[in-house]
């Protein structure tokens, strides 16, 4: 569509690749995007906005343990296509 979004997302993650590595971790990230949808033609729309993100990961690599936690901001840009 064309105008204004607003676009929250939750998505959780979990690694492991023991074979090389010994790398298991699990995580989340979350943030919310606010933009705008411009129509560049009849098929092409642009979609600009930013928002803000965190992320969290807490894992083990070869019996050592690792956490990260961070939030930032985020610029959020895409070019559709309408078929």
């Amino acid at each position: 569509g064309r105008g204004l979004y607003i676009s929250p997302y939750v998505r959780g993650v979990a690694i492991s690749e023991q074979s090389l590595t010994g790398f298991d971790a699990t995580g989340f990230t979350a943030g919310a995007f606010v933009g705008y949808a411009i129509a560049l033609s009849s098929r092409f729309d642009l979609r600009v906005g930013a928002g803000a993100q965190y992320i969290y990961f807490d894992g083990d690599t070869n019996g050592t343990r690792f956490e990260t936690s961070t939030p930032f901001v985020a610029i959020d840009a895409v070019l559709g296509y309408r078929l």
